[in-house]
Parts: C-alpha cells; sequence; structure tokens
C-alpha cells in the first residue's frame, strides 16, 4: 500500500490517499475522506493503462461535490419518502435532503465521514480495510452502528468490495459505493457509445419524487431490457415515460446471484470490459442524468449529463415502506453483509 497526502480539512483532519497495484499494474486508490474511490486503472486492448472513473485530483473537488462521486452511501442508499420510517411502532425522522426525501443517508451520510484506512491481507489479495462508527440519533438512524468496508484488489484485475456492520439497537441498513465508470477512460465525453447488458427481467417503476413506486415491472418489449447488450445512448433518447421522468436511467434492476455477472459492459472503441457479480437483490443504475455541475474532473474537463454510469449494487431503495421488499432491518446480535464484485478485462 502506498500513501500519499492528500489534503486537509478545516478541522485539522489530513486527507490520504491510499494506493493498492497488483502485478498486473491495476491501481485502486481510495481517500479516507468518504471512502470514496478516487482511481481504477486498468489496461484497454492495446495494453494502454488509464483510470476508468469519474473523480477529482484534489480534495477541494471532493468537499463541493453533490454526485457522491466514488464515495461510500449510508446508512441507507438511495430516497427514504418522506424521510420517516418505523421500528416497532416508533417513527424516526431522517434529514431531508431530496426534497421531502432523505437520499443516500441524509445531509452528512457516509460520503462525508472520516474513515481509518489500513492494509489488510486476505484469501484473495490485498486490501484497504476502512472502519468507521456512525453514532444513535445520526441523521436520524437509531442505534450506533460499526462498519467495516473492505477494498480488495485481486491479481485477476478484480476490485471486490465486501460491507459489513453490527448495531446495538434495531436500525436499518443499506450500503453501497458510488463510483461512476467510464470505460473510455476519457477518450470520449459520455458514456452513451458503451454497450450494457443487464441480467434482469424486472426493473421498478419510480412516481414523480424518484421514489419506487412499489411494484415490479417486466422489462420485456420496453426500453429497459437490456437482457441483450445495446448502446446506453439509443436509451437515453426514449419517450418511454419513466426514462422521461428521469432523464435516461436512473432505476433499480432485479437481479439474482449466480454465475452469471448481473451487469456487464464493454467500450467497444477500448475494449475494456467490467463484469459485475453481488449477493445484492438489486442493482440501481445511473446514468448521469443529473451530472451537469460545473466542476471540472482531474482531466480537466467539465462534467456533462452521461459522462459516467453508475452501478449501485444494493437493497431495493425505499424498502422500509414496502412490505414486498427485502428487509433492510438489522437487530443487535445479527452482522450486515454484502459483497460485490468488479471484474475488468479486454476484448480483443
Amino acid at each position: 500500500m502506498e500513501t500519499t497526502y492528500f489534503g486537509t480539512l478545516d478541522d485539522g483532519h489530513v486527507i490520504n490517499k491510499y494506493t493498492l497495484i497488483n502485478r498486473q499494474g491495476m491501481v485502486v486508490s481510495a481517500i479516507n475522506y468518504g471512502g470514496v474511490i478516487t482511481e481504477i486503472i486498468v489496461p484497454d486492448k492495446n495494453g494502454n493503462m488509464d483510470d476508468v472513473v469519474l473523480g477529482y485530483d484534489n480534495l477541494d473537488g471532493y468537499l463541493n461535490d453533490s454526485n457522491y462521486l466514488g464515495a461510500i452511501v449510508g446508512r441507507c442508499a438511495n430516497r427514504i419518502a418522506g424521510a420517516q420510517f418505523e421500528i416497532d411502532g416508533r417513527t424516526y425522522w431522517l434529514s431531508k435532503n431530496s426534497g421531502n426525501n432523505s437520499l443516500h443517508g441524509g445531509k452528512n451520510g457516509f460520503n462525508k465521514k472520516i474513515w481509518h484506512i489500513q492494509e489488510k491481507k486476505v484469501r484473495e489479495g490485498n486490501a484497504l480495510r476502512l472502519t468507521a462508527s456512525s453514532l444513535d440519533g445520526e441523521e436520524g438512524y437509531p442505534g450506533k452502528l460499526n462498519m467495516e468496508i473492505l477494498y480488495i484488489l485481486t491479481e485477476k484485475n478484480e476490485l471486490i468490495i465486501k460491507y459489513s456492520a453490527v448495531c446495538n439497537k434495531k436500525t436499518v441498513v443499506n450500503m453501497t459505493n458510488h463510483a461512476y465508470f467510464n470505460l473510455s477512460a476519457g477518450q470520449t465525453e459520455t458514456i452513451t457509445e458503451h454497450l450494457l447488458q443487464v441480467n434482469s427481467s424486472f426493473y421498478l417503476p419510480l412516481n414523480e419524487d424518484f421514489v419506487p413506486q412499489g411494484t415490479f415491472n417486466p422489462v420485456e418489449k420496453t426500453d429497459f431490457d437490456f437482457t441483450l447488450p445495446k448502446h446506453v445512448g439509443k436509451v437515453l433518447t426514449s419517450k418511454d415515460s419513466q426514462i422521461v421522468l428521469a432523464g435516461g436511467i436512473d432505476h433499480e434492476f432485479l437481479v439474482s446471484s449466480s454465475l452469471k455477472p448481473v451487469v456487464r459492459c464493454e467500450e467497444p472503441n477500448t475494449g475494456r470490459v467490467l463484469e459485475i457479480y453481488t449477493s445484492e437483490p438489486a442493482v440501481h443504475i445511473y446514468t448521469g442524468n443529473f451530472l451537469q455541475s460545473g466542476q471540472s474532473d482531474k482531466r480537466g474537463v467539465t462534467f456533462q449529463k452521461y459522462s459516467g454510469l453508475a452501478f449501485e449494487t444494493q437493497h431495493f431503495s425505499d424498502s422500509v415502506h414496502h412490505k414486498n421488499f427485502p428487509s433492510v432491518l438489522l437487530t443487535p446480535g445479527q452482522q450486515y453483509f454484502s459483497e460485490t464484485k468488479y471484474c475488468f478485462s479486454v476484448k480483443l
């Protein structure tokens, strides 16, 4: 592990960048602010190494970022309607940061937390071990939560993320990582030419507040059907009311753990391929519909609509209000666990 200085917060906290490199030259870097993944450097079909995640080259970029670039999000990913939920008849009120809803853990979610990072060797390879605590009442959530997250770099050019947590009071937990991928590594400014395939037969339609309606709609004969590879750009111009509402894809797809990847994404010009496997029941796919931030990235290019693709593996949004969704409740004595594997390769 290499450690380099990245910046200092106003309160004096030093932010460092921690870097893992495997024998193939693949690089994974993260900072202790938000657990942000700042770099994933992988080869293209010609062996050229370049960075395939959006981000900044300075701390101020992440401090001013509103798009959760590369960050750990929680305590509960995506939206909770009305910023409230009940456990055992008691209502808990969360901070509102998306209209009347709570988004990605609230105003000061895990994306703004200072994580302790150290190197750890695990069976699969070298890892960054991130630990932090979320106190009882933080952003309105009940119970103290102790979290451990592993960023594991394997010799097969895989990044494995393992999330675990324990609590001392009943609470809700649904963590994910919000990295945005552009597999062209900046050769194209948008992801419209990326080929996307999703191993899913159902997606969750949204209401006008971008909260799931609670139903599972079949993808068959809709523009949400990615069971065969197709260019992302062809979907972004769809007249489908759901795509028009979101300005693109900003939806969850029902997936199942299997030997097949739940997502396969290919950038034809560079030949880079990303395949994703997960223990989670859903992947929230976001085509960067609101990325126009006026901020410049680490290449000096201003973010624009569709600059990157996010694949948020998680339980369903707003699960606390839908009994037909898998539960996100965590009780004392249980351990929350989630695993997602990002496999990088090339198509020659």
